[in-house]
Order: structure tokens, then sequence, then C-alpha cells
């Protein structure tokens, strides 16, 4: 089902080799080729897919053939009181900054990876074998520490020992079960995928879990990179969830003590063992389930109106929780410590709202299946709604993941080309979107990864109007003492209202090349312009587009340049979608160039 997947998946822990990068900023870290880290970053971008993932899976080569491997020099390894190892950062680290890409020790499928590091402890070099073996197995003893440099190499598989070497089979198990990393996706709808592989990565193997994780991980290749979800500063530990952050405190608890034999006792944990506690939530729980199980017989309208009406329960009974608890929160010294760690010193309302906000998260399934829902009904408002509901949750419970990032696109391109959203809204979602894509992929790839997933030119520009790209109502975590620990992102200012009086139409396209081999061209319809008036010229380089009728907006025409030749000859005629006012045209690339 479409919704199931966010609530029952746990989330992962997320030639000529060039030499371990380590830099304060990644976009000014210049490797061999003249191309910052960043920069080639951005070329793997271009080279992969949707997901991710690589047309050679197992490669991270950009296009000039480097192999990256990168590492903030600010990243220490440390012993940390209550977590044993982890890392830590030394300074302040902005947000969205790179803190590491990182080769995997060993990718495989599932039943396989056992196998394959087996073989590979066997003929790898010493030090390899000591790098495998500091990774945490289950037992308290004390171990020498590695250091950052030691752990991001780019290993060299050339390098080889006696292929008779023993291993200890039990031991690599139980690094497995401690460290082992599900290479995920999400799907063309911003939801997660079955992983298909897993693997160890040395360094994230050190990262520690919280349920409201401060960096976030994504694929890229067989790369693992790791960004900063929010500012850090100096002494900060570096935190990840190991398990899904969209579910109740009891569901997390129980996976976290099943999978890696601890109980989590982070800041939200407490806080939400207290006001929402599993009697509360499992009832919920149970309603959810329910209405994932009988979509197929429900049908999708009333699915819709299901999610939202369960919705609207979570959310009132999530407030009484917080209204009823007002006095005790501030009465209890740990709870109202949890509270300061989270948002430092705020005042009891807005400490109220984001209370709401932190705890709704936990039943974040909710507000997606709604949105979702709406979405395949054609119902924008209500769509756009129900996401804007997602977005403020997921800055309280998973900010900066590869969902923050994928869902806000989503929503700016929902405002855009179907709900009646005015000018400055659809850039507010833009700029939003812009934001938190680059604190997800780097400013850099920022462009690449949206443009895969259809956003017309004009939203381009929305999200450019204003330098920085700042973001409406972002959450601004702050330290102990009260001060803001995210500085890079400010409140968008409100933009005059344009309307079509005042401004010129013009038209807008968007331009997919899918995977298998079609060049995919959205052109919604402007305003008072009809199917009937829209005359279409497809050639074999370009696609023009006129408008037969004559009026105060007096169309120009429109050449779209194609990045490939297309069988024009052989493409099919255009669809209308009416809903969206949106002509789909479905363009062949060309077998030979010489077509």
């Amino acid at each position: 089902s479409f919704v199931c997947a966010f609530y029952l998946r746990a989330m992962p822990r997320a030639g000529h080799p060039l030499q371990t990068i380590s830099s304060a900023q990644a976009d000014e870290c210049v490797t061999r080729d003249g191309a910052s880290v960043e920069e080639c970053l951005a070329a793997l971008h271009r080279n992969s897919n949707i997901e991710g993932r690589s047309s050679s899976r197992s490669s991270n080569k950009a296009d000039s053939g480097t192999r990256i491997c990168f590492t903030h020099d600010a990243i220490a390894v440390r012993q940390v009181p209550g977590h044993g190892a982890g890392l830590c950062v030394l300074t302040d680290v902005p947000q969205g900054s790179l803190l590491f890409a990182c080769c995997p020790f060993a990718l495989a499928q599932r039943a396989s990876l056992p196998g394959t590091i087996v073989k590979k402890l066997q003929t790898c070099s010493d030090d390899d074998r000591s790098r495998f073996f500091s990774l945490y197995d289950g037992t308290t003893t004390d171990r020498t520490l590695p250091t950052v440099s030691e752990l991001v190499v780019d290993l060299d598989p050339a390098t080889s020992a006696a292929p008779n070497r023993s291993v200890d089979a039990m031991r690599i198990d139980k690094i497995i079960k401690f460290n082992c990393i599900d290479y995920d996706s999400l799907n063309e709808h911003g939801a997660s995928k079955e992983a298909d592989l897993c693997g160890i990565w040395l360094l994230p193997a050190f990262l520690n879990h919280s349920c409201r994780p401060n960096v976030q991980l994504t694929f890229l290749g067989d790369l693992l990179l790791c960004r900063a979800a929010q500012s850090l500063a100096s002494g900060d530990e570096l935190l990840v969830a190991y398990v899904s952050t969209f579910q109740p405190r009891h569901i997390r608890r129980a996976r976290l003590q099943e999978e890696w034999a601890f109980e989590c006792g982070c800041p939200r944990c407490m806080v939400e063992g207290t006001l929402v506690p599993a009697c509360l939530a499992e009832p919920l729980v149970q309603k959810l389930d329910l209405l994932v199980d009988n979509i197929e017989k429900r049908g999708l309208k009333d699915s819709a109106a299901g999610f939202a009406e369960l919705a609207q329960v979570v959310k009132k009974e999530v407030s009484v929780a917080v209204d009823s608890n007002t006095a005790r929160v501030d009465s209890n010294g740990p709870l109202k410590a949890a509270c300061k760690h989270l948002w430092g010193n705020v005042d009891k309302k807005e400490r109220s709202a984001k209370l709401e906000r932190l705890l709704l998260g936990s039943f974040l399934p909710t507000f997606k299946g709604t949105a979702f829902a709406w979405k395949q009904l054609g119902e924008i408002q209500r769509c756009l709604a129900a996401y804007d509901e997602c977005l403020k949750l997921l800055e309280e419970v998973c900010a900066g993941s590869a969902y923050h990032a994928r869902w806000a696109a989503i929503c700016a391109s929902q405002a855009s080309t179907g709900g009646r959203a005015t000018t400055s809204e659809v850039a507010r979602r833009a700029q939003y979107a812009w934001h938190w894509n680059s604190v997800c992929h780097g400013h850099a790839a920022c462009r690449v990864v949206i443009e895969r997933l259809g956003w017309p030119h004009s939203l381009f520009e929305a999200a450019q109007q204003i330098p920085g790209m700042a973001v409406p109502e972002t959450t601004a975590t702050q330290s102990p003492t009260g001060e803001s620990k995210q500085k890079d992102a400010a409140s968008l200012c409100d933009q005059p209202t344009t309307t079509s009086a005042n401004v010129r139409q013009r038209w807008d396209y968007s331009l997919v090349a899918t995977e298998n081999g079609i060049l995919l061209l959205t052109l919604p319809l402007p305003e008072g312009v009809q199917l009937a008036d829209v005359d279409l010229d497809v050639a074999n380089d370009s696609v023009l587009v006129s408008c037969q009728q004559k009026g105060p907006s007096d169309l120009a025409p429109l050449r779209v340049q194609l990045p490939q030749k297309v069988d024009a000859t052989n493409a099919p005629p255009a669809k209308y979608k009416k809903q969206y006012r949106q002509l789909i045209l479905k363009l062949p690339v060309a077998s030979r160039p010489d077509v």
C-alpha cells in the first residue's frame, strides 16, 4: 500500500584513486582535476537515476573518473558518555555542510554480505582488516578507537595478503548485526523502497542514534554521504536515526531493543513517553493499520476521507495531551531539561506548538497518506494543505532528510501546476524546497536533483528570486543557553502577489529524460488558452509551441530545444490531462544520431 511503508519500515543507520580529502568546506576542496568535491558529487547526480543509483551500481566516479573520498576536518572519533564511541565535531559547522563521503568496505545482497566480507578479510591488507574489526560487535570491552583518517579511505582492492588467512565468522556476524546499513531509496512518490542491498561503511558505523537526528545520510552510487541537517555547535555529537522517526515511541523502542539491544533515552523519547504513552498511541496506530489494510476495499476517495479524519483525531489527542501536561512539564526537572535541550529557552506558547509538532511526527504516515490520496484524486488545494502539515512535522522529527527534500519539491510542483496558489505562495514553496534540497543534496547538485522531478522553469526562477533561498517558518534549534544554532535559514518575507493583469503570460514547460529512452515534455496551458488553440510542431531536435488565439496576452511562440535527437516520426500524439490542464508529449530518443 502507499502509506504502510512509512510506518513499518526501519530507517537505515541512512583506476586512479584520489588521496583522502580532508577540508572544512567541500565546495572549496579541489580535486586533482580542478573540480571541487561538491562539483564532483553534482556530476555523479547527473549520471544517476532518480533514486541516486548510478548506472554502474558500484561506481562513484565523476565524469573525469576521479574517485571521491571526503571527510570534513572538524570530525573526530570520541568516547561519548552514555553512547560509547561516536563522532563529534570540533568546530561549528553550518547547516547543509558535507561531513563525509565514504566508499563501502563491502556491499552486497543481505544474504550474501557475510560471505562477501569473509572473502574480503581473507585477502585484504592488514590495515583494512584492523579497520573492520575496530567496529562495534556488541561487547563492552575497551577498544582502541581509530582516527577518522583511518576510517575514511579509498580502499584499494588490489592490496592483498595470504589468501588462507583465518577469520572469526561469529564476530563478523555480530559486527554486521550492529553496523550494517541498508542501501535504501525513495520511489517516484517519495515513499521508501525495499532495500535490495546492504553494506558496511566504516566511518558511518560510528554514528550513534537519536530519534531526532541532527545529520542525514543519502546514497549516491556506492558512496554514503552525510550532511548536517542543522547547524552544529563545537562539541556536538553527530546523530542519525537507526529506525523510522515517523512512528510512536513504543514501536521505535521495541525495534531498537530487538535489533541493537539498547533502549533509547533521547530527549524526544523522554518527552513522548510522558505525554503520549503507548496506551494512548497504540489505538491510533491500530486505526491507521486498519485504514491501510482496507484501502482497496474502501476505494481511494473514501480512504482519503478516512486518513483526513484520522489526522484530525490524532491532532486533537496530541493537543489535549500537551495542554493537560503544561504544568507537569514546568515542574518536572528532567522533562523541562529535555524541552530545553530540544529548543532552548522558548516561551510556553512556542514550546507547546513545538511539542505538538514533535508528537504529531510520530503519526506522520497519517498525514502523508492524506496528502498522497488527495494528490491522486486531483484535489490540489487539499493536497497542498496536507503536504504543508507533513513538512512542518518533518522539520521536527527528520529535518533535511531525503523525505523532507522530496516532499517539499513535490509540494512546490503541485502548487505551480495545479493549484490556485498566488505567485508569492508558489515562490515561497519553491524557495522552501530549494533550501531543503540544498541541505540534503548540496547546493551544487540541488538543481540536478530537482530537475528530475519535472519542475518547470518558472519554479526554478521563483526559487532563486531571493538570495540565500530563505525558508518560511523554519525550525531554529537552539543550544541550552538559548542561542540559535540555525542561523542560515531566515524567515521569508511576503512578496507582492502578481496577477495576469499586470504580467504578460508566457509558456512554461518541464522536460525530463526517463530511463526507458523517452523525453517527457509537460506543457501547462496558460490561463485563458484552450486545447484547440494550441499548435505543436515536433522536429527531431526541438518542439515549437504556438497559440492560434489572439488576445490581450498574445502569447509568443515557444521553442523547446531538446537535449537529444528524437524520432519525431514515431512520436505518439500528445495527451491532455484535463484536471491539470497539461499537455504531455512522450518523445522517443532516436536510436541513430543521424535521424
